[in-house]
This record gives C-alpha cells, structure tokens and sequence, in this order.
C-alpha cells in the first residue's frame, strides 16, 4: 500500500520546507519512489528543486482541483513534484468536496510514497494534506511555544476526522534548526516525549547554515561534500519517520 506523509505546523520558521525538501530527496536516493507535493502557495520546497519557470503547468498542484489531472514532473531518479506557487490559492480548498476530491487524486498518484509540504497553521490547503495523508510528521523549532503548537496541529486533525470522516495520524515530532547543547532544547525533547509518547520523538537536526546553503546549491544534504555530520542525522530521522510509518 502507498504511503502518504504530510509535513505540516501550526507555526511557520519550523523549517518546514526544507525538511520536506531534504527527506524526499533522500528517500528517492535509497530507492523509493518519492511525489513530493507542494502545496504551499510559497512553493518554498518548490524553489529547492529548480527555479518555478522550470515546471510545465501540467504538474502544477492547483490541477489537483481541477478537472484535468496533474501529471508529476521528474525532478531526478525515483523523485518527481507536483509543484506550487501563488497561483494556488485558499479558495480552491474551501469546499469539503473539493478537499476530498483533491486528496483522493492525490493518494491515486502516489506509486510509493508521497511528501506533502503544507501550509503553516490549519490553512485549507493544509486541511487537504491532513485529510489526503495517513501520517503527519510536525517539525518544531526549539522555542518555548513548539509543543503547544504541535497540541493545535493535534485539535485540527481530531476536527477533521469529524469533519470528514478521516484525517492523518500524528506520526511524530522532529525538532528541527535545533540547538542540542542548550537546556532549553533538552526541555522541549523531554516534554515531547512526555506528551505524546517517547515513540513520537521522532529525532532532531541541528541548526546550521550548511543546511540553507545546500538548498540554494539545489544539492541534498547527502549529497553535498563537508556536510557527513548533518547527513547522518538526517539519515537518522528519515529512517525513524519510515519505521514509525510503515509499522502503524
């Protein structure tokens, strides 16, 4: 059965994108075949694969609400995109029957495994990647309101399933630009673990800004040279995210 993971937070300057980016990227290189979606009128995870003027309009993701299918665009081995920007718009993911149209092409694309980078905060458009997706994954940044925001993202999807019958499970936490020598990252790991279940800890990744520059290079943190330490956590949670996912 095909695997779709939403990446999705109440708050935007999680890093949200990236780590859709960067987890899509690895999962197509060990040989999955990864849709990655965007679904962020930014099309942040969009720009990390190549410049928007390089995608045909047929893979754009706004056709998921259209009468015309979208058809992904390879974007290298085993990954392809449906990409996004500002012409998706919130209207065209207010209506319930729209949503569930939507998430329905989605799972119907998905050969493998999809990554749906969604909108910060319950955005209709996030609505869609939680009610298409099985699982969602929330990245955090190592402030002090991370898990409560996280507790939102866990109201929404309850609502949603109310809503519409269905919604994604919550997978896990990562702790995402995290800063591991400080208390206060301590703090928010161990509240974690204690709020939603030590399973859910899905792991961390450091702040670096190896990390930005190797999304505007357009080349995964696997692949960049001088980035070994920050691929191996990145390895770490992806293969969390995987096992989490396909054991539930």
């Amino acid at each position: 059965m095909a695997t779709v993971i939403a990446l999705a937070s109440s708050k935007g300057g999680t890093g949200k994108s990236t780590l859709a980016y960067h987890l899509g990227a690895y999962w197509a290189h060990r040989g999955r075949d990864v849709l990655l979606v965007d679904l962020d009128p930014q099309g942040n995870a969009s720009l990390a694969m190549g410049p928007i003027g390089a995608w045909p309009d047929v893979a754009h993701s706004r056709l998921l609400f259209a009468r015309r299918t979208p058809e992904p665009v390879a974007v290298s081995e085993g990954l392809r995109l449906l990409w996004a920007d500002t012409r998706l718009t919130v209207g065209e993911a207010k209506q319930p029957q729209d949503i569930r149209r939507a998430a329905g092409r989605i799972r119907e694309l998905t050969t493998d495994l999809a990554v749906l980078d969604a909108p910060s905060g319950l955005h209709p458009l996030t609505r869609l990647a939680l009610v298409a997706a099985q699982h969602v994954v929330c990245p955090v940044d190592p402030s002090p309101f991370a898990v409560q925001g996280t507790l939102q993202l866990a109201d929404g999807l309850a609502d949603l399933r109310h809503r519409h019958g269905k919604a994604a499970q919550l997978a896990g936490v990562v702790l995402n630009m995290a800063e591991p020598r400080t208390r206060l990252h301590q703090r928010i790991e161990d509240t974690i673990r204690e709020i939603f279940g030590r399973e859910r800890y899905l792991g961390s990744l450091r702040r670096s800004v190896r990390v930005r520059e190797s999304v505007v290079d357009r080349t995964p943190l696997h692949l960049r040279p001088g980035c070994a330490d920050l691929a191996s956590e990145l390895k770490a949670v992806a293969n969390r995210i995987l096992r989490r996912v396909e054991s539930t």
